[in-house]
């Protein structure tokens, strides 16, 4: 079962990768926006650590509902809503028990109903079946066994549970080539997430789980989401550090800029119209 990595922590720092791009690439002119501001930016990551906070609060609120008995579908429904904080519930593939309903058995898709995966560049070379497995075998080999053994007694079951994971393990492998240390995370945010789902769908079949087990397992999970948000609030520090160097060179050159465009005024031919005019 696939678990989303969560975009919507990525999608509160576009907007400071954008700024630090058009920063080095556009030219100092009277319509060029404004830079970001440190007040602006703290308010933007302020913003991101409430949701954090909250998500955690929601989350501590489950794992106390679990100690104290309650039935599962009360500790799902008490988890962070859809797109707290990580850019989607914590069981995406679950979410059903927040209706009341019951989660199929692994035929419906783990990420949303009807939402595909995004596509890969072009220029990506899909990874083949063998390299699919060994990496399976490689980061998840709990997993690996399972489809191994699924492969010895529902040979179809197999296939489209691998065909599911295809777009996600592909997605993790070009990460892990990318940018290891996010890889990383991600992996490990997948393989704990399986192993919650795993846990749920075993109790519902009556098997009996102890609940020191599911909290074990609840709490590696949150944790490992909560690597990749840190992970993801590194990154755009650095990209803030970047955009501010940026400016530093920009007003240290302020001058001979300026210059340099009077002199092109000069050359302007006398009569000759600009834009605008």
């Amino acid at each position: 079962m696939r678990i989303s990595v969560a975009n919507s922590i990525r999608a509160a720092f576009v907007a400071l990768a954008v700024t630090g791009s058009t920063l080095s690439a556009q030219p100092l002119e009277s319509d060029t926006p404004a830079p970001p501001t440190r007040e602006s930016i703290h308010e933007r990551l302020r913003g991101l650590l409430d949701r954090l906070e909250a998500a955690e609060a929601r989350t501590k609120d489950a794992i106390g509902l679990l100690d104290a008995g309650a039935p599962l579908r009360e500790v799902f429904q008490a988890l962070p809503p859809e797109d707290a904080a990580f850019g989607g519930g914590l069981f995406r593939g679950e979410g059903r028990w927040r209706e009341g309903g019951h989660p199929s058995d692994g035929e419906r898709r783990p990420d949303r109903p009807g939402r595909e995966p995004r596509p890969f560049k072009a220029d990506i070379p899909e990874p083949t079946a063998e390299e699919l497995r060994a990496f399976m075998e490689s980061h998840m080999p709990r997993m690996a066994e399972r489809l191994t053994l699924a492969e010895g007694d529902e040979p179809g079951s197999a296939e489209r549970l691998m065909k599911r994971l295809t777009p996600r393990l592909s997605k993790l492998m070009a990460t892990m080539d990318r940018d290891p240390e996010r890889g990383a995370a991600e992996i490990a945010e997948m393989r704990t997430g399986l192993e919650v789902i795993r846990l749920a769908r075993e109790q519902r079949h009556g098997a009996a789980i102890d609940r020191a087990t599911i909290r074990d397992a609840l709490e590696a999970h949150f944790d490992a989401r909560l690597a990749i948000a840190e992970l993801d609030l590194k990154q755009a520090a650095a990209q803030l550090e970047r955009g501010r160097a940026e400016l530093r060179e920009r007003r240290a050159s302020r001058d001979e800029h300026i210059e340099h465009k009077l002199e092109e005024f000069d050359r302007e031919p006398a009569g000759r119209k600009g834009r605008g005019d």
